[in-house]
């Protein structure tokens, strides 16, 4: 999808992906805000950016929500 949009091959699109840090940054950004607007929850979005299986999306978006909330970046109550 991204080679299309980028007018590029897709191995292309691969390497700037991979080797690029800035491309993959907002790709990333990109990716989570696609599962954002499709959950309207942040917390599915995190969990869906890893997988759509639920064990693997729970596991992955919990261990995401711990590593911000040690770093003071969420809080922890309403």
């Amino acid at each position: 999808e991204l080679a299309g949009k980028w007018g590029l091959s897709e191995k292309t699109a691969r390497n700037w992906v991979r080797d690029d840090a800035c491309t993959n940054v907002g790709v990333a950004a990109w990716i989570l805000r696609s599962h954002l607007d499709e959950t309207g929850s942040l917390s599915q979005a995190i969990a869906h950016y890893h997988s759509r299986t639920p064990f693997h999306g729970s596991t992955y978006k919990n261990k995401v929500i711990s590593i911000l909330q040690q770093n003071g970046l969420v809080r922890t109550t309403r």
